[in-house]
Protein backbone atom coordinates (compact mmCIF):
# COMPACT_ATOMS: atom_id res chain seq x y z
CA UNK A 1 0.00 0.00 0.00
CA UNK A 2 1.01 3.14 -1.11
CA UNK A 3 1.93 5.59 2.33
CA UNK A 4 0.15 8.71 2.21
CA UNK A 5 2.60 12.04 1.46
CA UNK A 6 2.88 14.20 4.75
CA UNK A 7 2.08 17.53 2.85
CA UNK A 8 3.90 19.34 6.17
CA UNK A 9 7.46 18.96 4.32
CA UNK A 10 6.26 21.18 2.01
CA UNK A 11 5.50 25.06 1.84
CA UNK A 12 2.16 26.09 0.26
CA UNK A 13 2.67 28.97 -1.70
CA UNK A 14 -1.31 30.14 -2.46
CA UNK A 15 -1.51 32.38 -5.42
CA UNK A 16 -4.42 34.52 -5.67
CA UNK A 17 -5.90 35.79 -2.20
CA UNK A 18 -9.91 36.23 -3.15
CA UNK A 19 -12.75 34.92 -1.40
CA UNK A 20 -11.72 30.78 -2.50
CA UNK A 21 -7.76 31.43 -2.13
CA UNK A 22 -9.26 33.17 1.74
CA UNK A 23 -11.62 30.01 2.31
CA UNK A 24 -8.78 27.38 1.28
CA UNK A 25 -5.73 29.55 3.06
CA UNK A 26 -8.13 30.03 6.79
CA UNK A 27 -9.39 26.28 6.25
CA UNK A 28 -5.29 25.25 6.24
CA UNK A 29 -4.33 27.06 9.20
CA UNK A 30 -6.80 25.73 11.16
CA UNK A 31 -6.65 22.20 10.05
CA UNK A 32 -4.47 19.35 12.06
CA UNK A 33 -1.61 18.95 9.57
CA UNK A 34 -0.86 22.90 8.38
CA UNK A 35 0.00 25.78 10.38
CA UNK A 36 0.23 29.02 9.40
CA UNK A 37 3.75 29.11 9.12
CA UNK A 38 3.67 26.56 6.77
CA UNK A 39 1.71 28.83 4.37
CA UNK A 40 2.89 31.59 1.84
CA UNK A 41 0.12 34.21 0.76
CA UNK A 42 0.73 35.63 -2.96
CA UNK A 43 -1.39 38.19 -4.64
CA UNK A 44 -0.84 41.60 -7.23
CA UNK A 45 -2.41 43.36 -4.47
CA UNK A 46 -0.01 42.99 -1.92
CA UNK A 47 -2.41 44.39 0.61
CA UNK A 48 -4.56 42.03 0.45
CA UNK A 49 -2.42 39.25 0.48
CA UNK A 50 -0.71 40.85 3.75
CA UNK A 51 -4.70 41.13 5.29
CA UNK A 52 -4.50 37.39 4.95
CA UNK A 53 -1.59 36.72 5.87
CA UNK A 54 -1.66 38.14 8.87
CA UNK A 55 -5.05 37.02 9.76
CA UNK A 56 -3.18 33.07 9.84
CA UNK A 57 -0.21 34.34 11.25
CA UNK A 58 1.67 33.88 7.62
CA UNK A 59 3.80 34.88 5.69
CA UNK A 60 2.86 37.28 2.48
CA UNK A 61 4.39 38.55 -1.06
CA UNK A 62 3.69 39.80 -4.44
CA UNK A 63 4.36 37.00 -7.04
CA UNK A 64 8.03 38.50 -7.82
CA UNK A 65 8.47 37.33 -3.93
CA UNK A 66 8.12 34.01 -4.74
CA UNK A 67 11.60 33.07 -4.57
CA UNK A 68 12.49 35.18 -1.39
CA UNK A 69 9.78 33.58 0.72
CA UNK A 70 9.98 29.67 0.77
CA UNK A 71 12.19 27.64 1.94
CA UNK A 72 15.54 27.22 -0.45
CA UNK A 73 15.78 23.84 -1.36
CA UNK A 74 12.25 22.96 -0.04
CA UNK A 75 10.01 21.52 -1.64
CA UNK A 76 7.00 23.45 -2.66
CA UNK A 77 3.19 23.10 -3.59
CA UNK A 78 2.15 25.69 -5.43
CA UNK A 79 -1.87 26.37 -5.46
CA UNK A 80 -3.27 28.70 -8.08
CA UNK A 81 -6.64 30.22 -6.79
CA UNK A 82 -7.08 32.96 -9.47
CA UNK A 83 -9.63 33.81 -11.95
CA UNK A 84 -9.23 31.61 -15.05
CA UNK A 85 -8.18 35.00 -17.23
CA UNK A 86 -5.44 35.64 -14.52
CA UNK A 87 -4.30 32.19 -14.37
CA UNK A 88 -1.39 31.93 -17.45
CA UNK A 89 -0.42 34.85 -15.73
CA UNK A 90 -0.59 33.28 -12.42
CA UNK A 91 1.17 29.73 -13.47
CA UNK A 92 3.70 32.01 -15.92
CA UNK A 93 5.04 33.41 -12.58
CA UNK A 94 5.27 30.42 -10.94
CA UNK A 95 7.22 28.34 -13.70
CA UNK A 96 10.51 30.43 -13.35
CA UNK A 97 10.86 29.28 -9.71
CA UNK A 98 9.95 26.23 -10.32
CA UNK A 99 12.02 22.34 -9.35
CA UNK A 100 11.39 18.99 -10.09
CA UNK A 101 10.29 18.16 -6.21
CA UNK A 102 7.38 20.54 -6.44
CA UNK A 103 3.57 20.20 -7.51
CA UNK A 104 1.36 23.21 -8.98
CA UNK A 105 -2.01 22.47 -8.14
CA UNK A 106 -4.55 24.63 -10.20
CA UNK A 107 -8.20 25.65 -8.98
CA UNK A 108 -9.13 27.61 -11.61
CA UNK A 109 -12.49 26.61 -13.36
CA UNK A 110 -12.24 25.42 -16.90
CA UNK A 111 -8.81 25.21 -17.42
CA UNK A 112 -7.30 21.84 -18.51
CA UNK A 113 -3.58 20.45 -17.71
CA UNK A 114 -2.91 20.60 -20.92
CA UNK A 115 -2.34 24.64 -20.59
CA UNK A 116 -0.97 24.72 -17.18
CA UNK A 117 2.09 22.00 -18.76
CA UNK A 118 2.24 24.31 -21.91
CA UNK A 119 2.86 27.83 -19.58
CA UNK A 120 5.45 26.05 -17.67
CA UNK A 121 7.11 24.44 -20.43
CA UNK A 122 7.08 27.90 -22.04
CA UNK A 123 8.70 29.23 -18.95
CA UNK A 124 11.30 27.13 -17.80
CA UNK A 125 11.53 23.97 -20.36
CA UNK A 126 10.66 21.11 -18.51
CA UNK A 127 11.28 20.94 -14.66
CA UNK A 128 9.69 17.79 -14.15
CA UNK A 129 7.30 19.01 -11.29
CA UNK A 130 3.94 17.55 -10.65
CA UNK A 131 0.82 18.96 -11.73
CA UNK A 132 -2.56 18.51 -10.29
CA UNK A 133 -6.26 20.07 -11.45
CA UNK A 134 -8.85 20.46 -7.80
CA UNK A 135 -11.90 22.17 -7.78
CA UNK A 136 -12.86 22.93 -3.76
CA UNK A 137 -16.08 25.14 -2.85
CA UNK A 138 -16.53 27.67 -0.70
CA UNK A 139 -17.54 25.61 2.75
CA UNK A 140 -13.77 24.90 2.92
CA UNK A 141 -13.99 28.28 5.21
CA UNK A 142 -15.21 25.84 7.80
CA UNK A 143 -13.45 22.88 7.09
CA UNK A 144 -16.89 21.84 5.36
CA UNK A 145 -15.60 22.14 1.81
CA UNK A 146 -15.32 19.35 -1.17
CA UNK A 147 -13.06 18.87 -3.66
CA UNK A 148 -12.45 17.19 -6.64
CA UNK A 149 -8.76 15.96 -7.72
CA UNK A 150 -7.22 14.36 -10.82
CA UNK A 151 -3.74 14.40 -11.42
CA UNK A 152 -1.75 12.01 -14.18
CA UNK A 153 0.41 10.30 -11.47
CA UNK A 154 -0.85 8.56 -8.48
CA UNK A 155 1.77 10.10 -6.39
CA UNK A 156 1.01 13.78 -6.77
CA UNK A 157 -3.07 12.96 -6.70
CA UNK A 158 -2.50 11.58 -3.40
CA UNK A 159 -0.36 14.60 -2.04
CA UNK A 160 -3.00 16.96 -3.35
CA UNK A 161 -6.07 14.51 -1.61
CA UNK A 162 -3.53 15.22 1.42
CA UNK A 163 -3.67 19.13 1.43
CA UNK A 164 -7.20 19.32 0.57
CA UNK A 165 -8.56 16.96 3.35
CA UNK A 166 -7.85 19.44 5.57
CA UNK A 167 -10.66 21.62 4.63
CA UNK A 168 -13.42 19.03 3.98
CA UNK A 169 -14.09 15.57 2.09
CA UNK A 170 -11.71 14.92 -1.25
CA UNK A 171 -13.50 13.11 -4.34
CA UNK A 172 -10.94 11.31 -6.67
CA UNK A 173 -11.74 11.88 -10.22
CA UNK A 174 -10.76 9.24 -12.75
CA UNK A 175 -10.96 11.67 -16.08
CA UNK A 176 -10.49 15.44 -16.08
CA UNK A 177 -13.33 15.56 -18.32
CA UNK A 178 -15.33 15.42 -15.29
CA UNK A 179 -14.68 18.52 -13.62
CA UNK A 180 -17.38 20.02 -15.71
CA UNK A 181 -19.98 17.99 -13.66
CA UNK A 182 -17.97 17.92 -10.84
CA UNK A 183 -17.83 22.27 -10.70
CA UNK A 184 -21.48 22.33 -11.83
CA UNK A 185 -22.44 20.40 -8.43
CA UNK A 186 -20.09 20.86 -5.88
CA UNK A 187 -18.11 24.07 -7.41
CA UNK A 188 -21.14 26.19 -8.09
CA UNK A 189 -23.75 24.37 -5.73
CA UNK A 190 -23.33 26.52 -2.55
CA UNK A 191 -24.70 29.28 -4.59
CA UNK A 192 -27.72 26.84 -5.02
CA UNK A 193 -28.36 26.09 -1.69
CA UNK A 194 -28.14 30.22 -0.63
CA UNK A 195 -30.53 30.72 -2.89
CA UNK A 196 -32.74 28.17 -1.45
CA UNK A 197 -31.89 29.07 2.06
CA UNK A 198 -33.16 32.50 1.22
CA UNK A 199 -36.16 31.64 -0.50
CA UNK A 200 -36.99 29.07 2.77
CA UNK A 201 -36.32 32.10 5.21
CA UNK A 202 -38.62 34.67 2.82
CA UNK A 203 -41.32 32.38 2.90
CA UNK A 204 -41.11 32.33 6.55
CA UNK A 205 -41.27 36.00 6.82
CA UNK A 206 -44.16 36.32 4.43
CA UNK A 207 -46.37 33.74 6.85
CA UNK A 208 -44.97 36.48 9.81
CA UNK A 209 -41.76 34.81 11.63
CA UNK A 210 -39.05 37.62 12.68
CA UNK A 211 -36.22 37.55 10.17
CA UNK A 212 -33.72 36.13 12.68
CA UNK A 213 -35.87 33.04 13.47
CA UNK A 214 -36.60 32.67 9.66
CA UNK A 215 -32.94 32.48 8.81
CA UNK A 216 -32.05 29.94 12.29
CA UNK A 217 -34.98 28.17 11.08
CA UNK A 218 -33.79 27.68 6.95
CA UNK A 219 -29.95 27.29 8.23
CA UNK A 220 -30.21 24.43 10.75
CA UNK A 221 -32.76 22.88 8.49
CA UNK A 222 -30.94 22.59 5.40
CA UNK A 223 -28.05 21.66 7.78
CA UNK A 224 -29.43 18.85 9.37
CA UNK A 225 -31.20 17.51 6.63
CA UNK A 226 -27.87 17.37 4.70
CA UNK A 227 -26.20 15.32 7.66
CA UNK A 228 -28.87 13.11 8.07
CA UNK A 229 -28.76 12.15 3.81
CA UNK A 230 -24.63 11.96 4.71
CA UNK A 231 -25.17 9.59 7.55
CA UNK A 232 -28.13 7.36 6.09
CA UNK A 233 -28.11 4.28 4.11
CA UNK A 234 -31.47 5.30 2.86
CA UNK A 235 -31.96 6.66 -1.03
CA UNK A 236 -33.10 10.59 -0.58
CA UNK A 237 -36.59 9.73 -2.17
CA UNK A 238 -36.73 7.82 1.36
CA UNK A 239 -35.31 10.24 3.09
CA UNK A 240 -38.12 12.50 1.44
CA UNK A 241 -41.32 10.11 1.72
CA UNK A 242 -40.27 10.07 5.89
CA UNK A 243 -40.96 13.77 6.25
CA UNK A 244 -44.38 13.31 3.72
CA UNK A 245 -48.10 12.72 5.46
CA UNK A 246 -50.67 11.94 2.99
CA UNK A 247 -52.83 14.74 2.34
CA UNK A 248 -50.55 17.12 4.69
CA UNK A 249 -48.21 20.07 4.38
CA UNK A 250 -45.33 18.71 3.08
CA UNK A 251 -47.25 16.99 0.23
CA UNK A 252 -48.80 20.16 -0.12
CA UNK A 253 -45.74 21.91 -0.28
CA UNK A 254 -43.84 19.15 -2.78
CA UNK A 255 -47.02 19.47 -4.91
CA UNK A 256 -46.53 23.05 -5.17
CA UNK A 257 -42.95 22.42 -5.89
CA UNK A 258 -43.70 20.34 -8.82
CA UNK A 259 -45.91 22.89 -10.66
CA UNK A 260 -43.03 25.14 -9.95
CA UNK A 261 -40.37 23.33 -11.70
CA UNK A 262 -37.87 23.08 -9.04
CA UNK A 263 -36.68 19.57 -9.67
CA UNK A 264 -36.11 20.86 -12.97
CA UNK A 265 -34.98 24.07 -12.41
CA UNK A 266 -32.03 22.31 -10.45
CA UNK A 267 -31.04 20.02 -12.96
CA UNK A 268 -31.34 22.46 -15.84
CA UNK A 269 -28.88 24.83 -13.11
CA UNK A 270 -26.22 22.05 -12.99
CA UNK A 271 -26.43 20.90 -17.17
CA UNK A 272 -26.05 24.79 -17.77
CA UNK A 273 -22.98 25.05 -15.43
CA UNK A 274 -21.40 22.65 -16.91
CA UNK A 275 -21.84 23.66 -20.35
CA UNK A 276 -20.15 26.64 -19.05
CA UNK A 277 -17.50 25.10 -18.07
CA UNK A 278 -17.07 22.75 -20.76
CA UNK A 279 -17.04 26.77 -22.86
CA UNK A 280 -14.42 28.17 -20.93
CA UNK A 281 -12.09 25.33 -21.59
CA UNK A 282 -12.66 25.97 -24.67
CA UNK A 283 -11.53 29.41 -24.53
CA UNK A 284 -8.41 28.60 -23.30
CA UNK A 285 -8.04 26.16 -25.61
CA UNK A 286 -8.49 27.63 -28.62
CA UNK A 287 -8.10 31.54 -27.55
Amino acid sequence: MTETPTIDAFDIVLSGCGKMGSALATGWAESKNLSGSDIVCIDKNASQARTLADDIDARSGTPEDVEALTSAGEPTIHVVAVKPKDAEAAVRGVAKTLEGHDVVVSIAAGLPLQSLEGWIEDESGDPGCGLVRAMPNTPALVGRGVTGVYAADSHNQALAEALFRGVGTVVSLKDEADFDALTAVSGSGPAYVFTALEALADGAVAEGLDRQTARTLAVETIAGSAELAARSDEHTAELKDNVVSPGGTTAAGLVSLEESGFRAALINAVREAARRSREMMASILSP
